[in-house]
């Protein structure tokens, strides 16, 4: 279950709000079919392609014992790694998991990124479990309004602040207002 995060993005000129919009707000379908705009974090900090696979039970684990070892799966595939490096390591996950599988395709992300799949890799780079929900524009007050799931975004909001100035707050559904200020590259 998603616990919320709830965001504010505020610019005082058109300059910087143009460059918020810009960098931030991206358009998708809805589950109506129906094209909404929403915070696109793929646009400031992109996540590889390869990474949108299952995280669930058919994946990698980090806890379900590998054959007779004592360690996970991944644990396991880690130590290949260690021992004969990475080429070795592929090839025998390969034998053991099988070309196809999402436990050989995790294996390679493993290599190849440093993460497994889309969901550990969203939360060290995005410190959150998916991009920005929909967004609310208010073009009037410059101020951009959208939500999170586990996490405040904040390397996406410091990537943002290198490129206009703003005031960003959020809220935790679990009360608690936290406010920076975007100048100069900087966020404090």
């Amino acid at each position: 279950m998603a616990h919320w995060t709830f965001h504010s993005i505020s610019a005082d000129n058109t300059a910087d709000w143009n460059k918020i919009k810009k960098h931030l707000i991206g358009i998708r379908k809805d589950h109506n079919d129906k094209k909404e705009k929403f915070a696109d974090f793929n646009k400031l900090i992109p996540m590889p392609k390869a990474l949108l696979i299952t995280s669930g039970g058919d994946s990698l684990s980090e806890y379900r014992k590998f054959g007779r070892s004592d360690k996970s799966e991944q644990e396991y595939f880690e130590g290949l790694r260690e021992i004969g490096g990475d080429k070795k390591a592929l090839a025998t996950a390969k034998k053991v998991f099988g070309a196809g599988s999402i436990k050989y395709k995790n294996c390679v992300n493993l290599v190849k990124y440093g993460y497994k799949d889309w969901y550990d890799w969203r939360y060290a780079n995005w410190n959150t479990k998916w991009d920005g929900g929909k967004v609310d524009i208010d073009d009037k007050t410059l101020h951009i309004y959208f939500e999170t799931a586990n996490g405040d975004a904040r390397p996406v909001i410091e990537k943002l602040a290198k490129l206009a100035n703003f005031v960003w707050s959020f809220s935790p559904e679990e009360g608690g207002t936290t406010e920076y200020e975007a100048k100069d590259g900087v966020l404090e």
